[in-house]
């Protein structure tokens, strides 16, 4: 059985679709075969739970339709990631049929007039990445779709979507997945410089493919009447339509497609027809009804156009490209809006959550969305909420800014409490209900505040210096006294408790360590540069803390301090 077992594994491998990677503006396929698209869109609102591939029975009755078109991928819109794909997934595979998903939908997704980018938009992609991800035949997914689709203004948010490309992209990275990451973009004026600033900046940056989503070639047209031209220009990246096929008359003739695959090859590396099946928009080219599927003119004129192509392949060793080639992000110009540095940061969970278990005061998750929203209002009418705020127009970006709204908002009624809890106690809190005190915070070693940090303690003391020439002379002395000081620079805090420990460095690039649980230590490097680390064990009133940096960014500057603090924890050890 075991040997079985193994000879079914490797038919199985054998069996699986060869993986479909990116050099230069190709797709290839892991044997070094270059890869077109040949694609339909496929969402047959009759669908169960809107969701295609995991309706297997509607995939079973469409697939000899879509296996007759001579079709290798098909796009699908909406997928649940709560649902079992591998009965759908399996039929596709079995015909060579790829599947390229929409990571986001009409409820997950940038919001061009509001736009953001934050972990309750990624964890819901992330969702769908980890739903779909193992299957031999995914070829990607889609972290946008037509997002600017209004005109120059929407361009505003550029950055977001370029945010949502890195992030999606490390993901996959993360979790050992070579599916790729593309944006479906509208036929409008601002398509050109988007198209630019999706493959500039770097490859981490960039998507590994862009979609044009466009229905510019009608019956009668040409490759000039249509302007495809506009199209068929270098890109460092495949470049495919997403969408194609102009519904002025019909039945549609679907003549681009010899141009597609023709005389825009060296450009464009194929697309997909819209769509699969008749809905409102009238764009179908079956009908289902009452699970019987009926073929239109559509269908026969698509199938004929794809059985006449004659593709010409590329292997992948006789092309020779810069992989790491980017263009040079186009520059606002009071059309174009988007800038590319910084970008928003990212969304990182485990960032997020080390604020979160800084904080003293946070949401009540019984708490309506209203309530939170005007607690928040009345908050950051009150104290800075820099922190949590994003603006693309300037590229302002909160550290905190990507978080979940929950989380942000938590942050916002903080600084409120913080700032106001000596005089209002724990109403400072209250919010009508919206906040609640957390009695013993967990504390966090990776964040960072900028604001005044205020201590008294009684301690004792050590220094040790350094010169330039890195000879070094220590001394150290014991003294209990009773101090007081403010220091105004980036400051590390970590909250274990009732001690508190910081660490400091200020802008002059030195750093200031003090450590107060009856010890402190200073350091001092004639170069202006130095470090000092300080643990309390004693009431520190830190004012409105307002967390901006990592740990490891504070102490970026001042590197060259970190050899002699070894000898600080040396003369702090014999006293």
């Amino acid at each position: 059985m075991r040997v079985l077992a193994l000879l079914l594994s490797f038919i199985a491998l054998t069996w699986a679709l060869p993986a479909i990677h990116v050099k230069g503006n190709k797709f290839f396929d892991n044997t070094g075969k270059q890869f077109y698209v040949v694609g339909l869109d496929y969402q047959p609102s009759v669908a169960l739970n809107d969701d295609p591939i995991a309706d297997s029975e509607g995939l079973k009755r469409d697939l000899p339709y879509l296996t007759g078109l001579g079709i290798n991928i098909i796009r699908v819109y909406s997928a649940d990631a709560t649902l079992n794909h591998d009965a759908g997934m399996k039929m596709l595979s079995d015909a060579g049929i790829y599947v390229l998903f929409d990571a986001t939908d009409k409820l997950f997704s940038i919001n061009p007039r509001d736009p953001s980018w934050s972990l309750d938009l990624f964890t819901h992609i992330k969702a769908k990445i980890d739903a779909l991800r193992g299957y031999d035949n995914v070829f990607g997914f889609l972290v946008g779709n037509e997002v600017i689709i209004n005109g120059w203004g929407d361009t505003v948010a550029a950055p977001y979507l370029k945010a949502s490309i890195r992030d999606a992209k490390a993901y996959l990275k993360s979790v050992g997945s070579s599916a790729l990451v593309g944006y479906a973009a509208t036929d409008i004026d601002a398509n050109g410089p988007l198209q630019q600033y999706l493959d500039c900046k770097s490859i981490a940056t960039s998507v590994d493919f862009y979609g044009i989503n466009t229905y510019r070639w009608c019956n009668g047209d040409d490759y000039k009447s249509a302007s495809y031209a506009l199209f068929n220009k270098p890109y460092d990246a495949p470049v495919v339509f997403t969408e194609f096929g102009c519904i002025r008359e019909k039945p549609r003739q679907f003549k681009e497609v010899q141009a597609i695959f023709g005389i825009m090859n060296q450009t464009l590396s194929g697309g997909f027809a819209y769509e699969y099946s008749q809905e409102d928009n009238n764009y179908g080219i079956v009908q289902i009804s009452n699970n019987q599927v009926t073929t239109f003119g559509d269908y026969t004129n698509l199938q004929t156009q794809y059985k006449n192509l004659n593709l010409q392949y590329l292997t992948e060793s006789s092309y020779n490209v810069d992989p790491t080639a980017v263009l040079s992000c186009p520059q606002p110009d009071g059309q174009w809006l988007g800038i590319s540095d910084p970008l928003p940061p990212a969304a990182d969970s485990d960032y997020c959550q080390c604020m979160m278990n800084t904080l003293q005061c946070t949401v009540n998750p019984s708490a309506s969305s209203a309530s939170i929203s005007g607690a928040v209002g009345t908050a950051c009418g009150g104290v800075s909420c820099a922190e949590i705020n994003a603006n693309s127009s300037t590229a302002t970006y909160g550290k905190f800014s990507a978080c979940t709204s929950v989380q942000r908002s938590s942050y916002a009624i903080n600084q409120y409490y913080i700032a106001n809890k000596d005089s209002q106690g724990s109403d400072a809190c209250n919010f009508n209900g919206v906040g609640q005190i957390v009695a013993n915070p967990k504390g966090c070693s990776s964040i960072v505040t900028s604001v005044p940090t205020k201590t008294a303690s009684a301690s004792k003391s050590a220094t040790a210096s350094s010169s330039a020439s890195q000879s070094a002379s220590a001394s150290s002395s014991a003294s209990q006294s009773a101090t007081a000081s403010q220091v105004v620079s980036a400051t590390a805090v970590v909250v274990e408790g009732n001690v508190t420990q910081t660490a400091t460095v200020s802008s002059s690039k030195s750093a200031s360590v003090t450590r107060t649980n009856s010890v402190s230590a200073s350091l001092t490097q004639t170069n202006s540069v130095s470090a000092s680390l300080t643990q309390s064990a004693t009431q520190t009133d830190q004012g409105q803390n307002r967390y901006n940096t990592q740990w490891d960014e504070a102490f970026g500057s001042a590197s060259s301090t970190l050899p002699l603090l070894g000898l600080v924890v040396v003369v702090l050890m014999s006293i």
